[in-house]
C-alpha cells in the first residue's frame, strides 16, 4: 500500500496526556511518548507498535454519569476517518464499525481493504477536534 512519509504524529490530548509516536528505523517500530517523557512498560521497556492507527470519532454523550471531564469515544454504529502508522509511512482511509460484538473494518481513501503490517497494533482514539499532527 502507498502512503507519504512520516517521522511522527502527535495527538494532542491535552496537557499531560498529549500522545506522540516516533518511528526509529532501527527499531523498525513507532515508539511513544506522552507529554513529559517516553512512555516505558513497568520493566522499562518503550512502548511500541509495529502499526498506530489513530481513528477520528465523536464523543458519546450516551454516558451522562460519566460527566463533562471524562470523554468517552463513540464507537459503535458510526464510521470516520483514520491514519494509519506503518513503517515510516501513512496511510488515509476510512473506519467502520457496526455493532459491539462486529470486527472494525479499514479502508484505504479509494475504498480498498487496509493491511496492517504483522506485530501488533496501537489505536489512538482522536475527537473529531483533537489536533493531530504528522511530520
Amino acid at each position: 500500500q502507498d502512503g507519504r512519509a512520516a517521522a511522527s504524529v502527535t495527538v494532542g490530548y491535552g496537557d499531560s496526556a498529549t500522545a506522540t509516536w516516533r518511528y526509529s528505523r532501527g527499531a523498525g517500530r513507532w515508539l511513544r511518548a506522552e507529554a513529559w517523557a517516553p512512555h516505558r512498560l513497568e520493566n522499562g521497556r518503550p512502548v511500541s507498535a509495529v502499526n498506530v492507527i489513530v481513528l477520528h470519532t465523536t464523543r458519546d454523550l450516551g454516558f451522562p454519569e460519566a460527566g463533562q471531564s471524562m470523554i468517552i469515544p463513540n464507537l459503535i454504529d458510526i464510521s470516520g476517518r483514520l491514519e494509519l502508522f506503518v513503517g515510516d509511512k501513512v496511510i488515509r482511509g476510512t473506519w467502520r464499525k457496526g455493532g459491539v460484538n462486529d470486527p472494525f473494518t479499514f479502508t484505504t481513501e479509494d475504498g480498498e481493504p487496509l493491511l496492517l503490517a504483522p506485530g501488533n497494533t496501537w489505536v489512538e482514539c482522536a475527537l473529531e477536534d483533537t489536533p493531530v499532527r504528522v511530520r
